[in-house]
């Protein structure tokens, strides 16, 4: 027999009982015990990471939607850093709402930049789970609107530039 869905460090009591083929009905007196401490931290898993442009020009700037899964509940934050490696120099708020699903976004970014990334969630007990670390380029700006237009206008009307 298992027993699902306990609270960690909490005392609990327990009868067994139990019949035989014939119909003979046994039961155990009340067995006390405690469960344990939770020591597991949270499994960190299904990472995903997009990039988006905000603005034009010179005004863009970058952000990441990422997601991810636990596999019980626990807060959502994330670690990161320019370029590749093991050191993560800046973090996002920690969103303490605990889930299963989480969805974090990192503003404020540099286009066409490497980052490196990594989950950390938190759970009730405040073990600590970490995702594998992600490398990602941020997209390239896109021109504005006007600049645009005439590169695009340049390109089509070329033929009519006479200088050889």
């Amino acid at each position: 027999m298992v027993l699902m869905d306990l609270e960690p460090n909490t005392p609990y009591d327990v009868v067994i009982s139990g019949k035989d083929f014939m119909g003979n009905e046994a039961t155990s007196g009340t067995i006390p015990f405690t469960t344990a401490s939770d020591t597991r931290p949270p499994s960190v898993f299904d990472l995903e990471v997009t990039s988006e442009i905000l603005g034009s020009g010179q005004e863009a700037s970058a952000q990441l939607v990422v997601s991810y899964k636990t596999d019980e509940e626990a807060s959502s934050q994330l670690e990161y850093g320019e370029g590749t490696g093991t050191v993560y120099s800046q973090k996002t708020q920690e969103d303490t709402q605990r889930s299963l699903n989480h969805i974090v976004i990192i503003s404020g970014l540099t286009p066409s930049k490497v980052y490196h990334l990594r989950a950390v969630s938190k759970d009730d007990a405040g073990n600590e789970g970490f995702s594998v670390d992600k490398v990602v380029v941020t997209n390239p700006t896109t021109e504005d609107a006007y600049n645009l237009v005439i590169r695009n206008l340049i390109s089509i009307f070329s033929f009519l530039n006479t200088n050889p």
